[in-house]
């Protein structure tokens, strides 16, 4: 499971881009994005906010969006449990379930 690191209490934001099987990138302007941050018995932590980049006809924004949550204090210390949900047409598809390794903060 691929890991990512994170401190407490800063803000969790993450460009992303959705490219096809041929890594070029795809459109997402008829595609719902979820994704949500749980701890290891699978409770939630956070829904975080999708904000779609993409301008139809514009190849440079295609694909681009990023995912944020403004206020992780309240996040567990330890692994916490993150994935994507992409849904078309009533086809939902989910990226692999990755794990965001969370450190307490020092300076307040």
């Amino acid at each position: 499971m691929e890991r990512l690191t994170h401190k407490r209490g800063d803000a969790f934001e993450i460009a992303c881009q959705c490219l096809d099987d041929a890594g070029l990138p795809e459109s997402i302007l008829a595609v719902e994005i979820a994704s949500q941050i749980r701890n290891q018995r699978l409770e939630l932590i956070a829904d975080l906010q999708v904000i779609k980049h993409e301008i139809a006809g514009d190849d440079a924004t295609k694909g681009h969006y990023t995912l944020l949550c403004i206020d992780t204090m309240g996040w567990d210390i330890g692994t916490l449990l993150w994935d994507i949900k992409y849904t078309e047409n009533g086809k939902s598809l989910r990226t692999e379930t990755r794990g965001i390794d969370v450190s307490r903060e020092v300076t307040e």
